[in-house]
């Protein structure tokens, strides 16, 4: 049950900077069993470039900051 609310408390923690920076809200790609679903973003937000990475499509779009963010949701 910890892992749950370890899971809410990062997503709390982490809403306003991923909106800020991504334009969607993160509720859309968050589960609170299962966390960030980071396919479902990479599908519908970040769409990189063919043989490109998902990290690396963050970093260029919006920076390195957002690449944290995402790396913080993940955990």
């Amino acid at each position: 049950m910890n892992f749950i609310v370890d899971n809410i408390r990062r997503r709390d923690a982490n809403m306003t900077d991923f909106h800020n920076t991504f334009h969607v809200r993160l509720k859309d790609y968050w589960d609170n069993i299962t966390g960030f679903d980071v396919v479902a973003f990479d599908k519908k937000v970040i769409m990189p470039k063919p043989n490109e990475s998902t990290r690396d499509a963050i970093e260029r779009r919006y920076g390195s900051a957002a690449v944290k963010i995402i790396r913080r949701l993940i955990g």
